[in-house]
Order: C-alpha cells, then sequence, then structure tokens
C-alpha cells in the first residue's frame, strides 16, 4: 500500500525532499517495531533458559546446584531487566539510531548470557539493524522485512527464540 501512495505522489512530481517527509513516521513506525521484535526475542530467549534452569532443579530433586545455577540466573536476568527497562522506547529512538538503542537493550559480556549466546545474539541484532536500514532506504517496509516481521513478532517471538537457542546448541 505505502508503494503504491509512492507511485501516486511521484505521478504528481512531488520532490524528494516532500517524500521523505512523509515517509519520515512510517519509517520511526518501523524502527519501534524492530525494536519490540528484538525486545520480545530476546525476552523469550531469557524465559527458555530460565525453564531449562528450572527442570534441572526439578530434575536434580533439589540439588543446590542446580537450585543455585537457577537462582543467579534470575538475578542476572533481574538487573539486566532494570538496566535495560525503558519508558519510553520511542523516545529514545527519536534521538538515537536503532543500532544504538539495541546496542543500550543488548545484554553484556557476562552479563547472562554466555560468550556462544551473546555471539548469536549479536548476529540476530545485526539482521535487525540491516533490515531496518534497507526500510528506511526505501522509506517504508522492503518485501523481506515485511516477511521476517509477520514471521517473528508478536507471540511468534518464540519460534526466532528457539531458532537462537538451537543456533547455540548446535
Amino acid at each position: 500500500m505505502l508503494d503504491e501512495i509512492d507511485n501516486q505522489l511521484a505521478d504528481l512530481k512531488v520532490s524528494p525532499e516532500e517524500l521523505a517527509d512523509i515517509q519520515r513516521p512510517f519509517v520511526k513506525m518501523i524502527r519501534l517495531d524492530f525494536f519490540f521484535l528484538f525486545r520480545g526475542v530476546l525476552n523469550q530467549y531469557a524465559t527458555i533458559l530460565n525453564q531449562k534452569l528450572i527442570a534441572n532443579v526439578h530434575e536434580a530433586k533439589g540439588a543446590t546446584t542446580a537450585s543455585a545455577a537457577a537462582m543467579q540466573h534470575s538475578e542476572l536476568i533481574s538487573a539486566w531487566s532494570k538496566r535495560t527497562q525503558k519508558e519510553d522506547p520511542s523516545a529514545d529512538l527519536e534521538r538515537q539510531s536503532l543500532t544504538d538503542v539495541l546496542n543500550d537493550y543488548m545484554p553484556r559480556n557476562g552479563e547472562w548470557l554466555s560468550d556462544k549466546e551473546l555471539a548469536v545474539v549479536q548476529k540476530f541484532r545485526s539482521e535487525i539493524v540491516r533490515l531496518n536500514a534497507d526500510c528506511e532506504k526505501q522509506g517504508g517496509y522492503t518485501p523481506e522485512a515485511v516477511s521476517f516481521y509477520d514471521r517473528y513478532s508478536g507471540h511468534n517471538n518464540i519460534d526466532k527464540a528457539k531458532q537462537l537457542r538451537n543456533e547455540v546448541l548446535q
């Protein structure tokens, strides 16, 4: 639909500057969509890890090592959640690039992800940043970005989180 509007505006001989002004709110919305997708997937990933740790505790019938690992993970996630809690991500994205906002949201080295997990999540972050950059260049969603967003947004965050976990386990 946005492509049709762009074509109509081109037919009306709208200048590139005016077109950019018209596209700007859509580009901002896409940036926010990708932030929420990234956040949702990362939160689902944390949930997957937590569920595994809790299962380890139950399987070990209360063994102190498994219980301590689950508690440590919970404490690390709580500290990360507090550090990354955003009151208004859209305001942050007005002042900063998506790359900068995602970098702030990323777990830090040694925070709650292993080095291998961190590398996999960084690769995912780079994919999000690339898709967003392509959308910014186009002035709206690219077909690839639409497909990716539809496949992994909302309740489908868990699917991407599971893919990331499988990638770590390989």
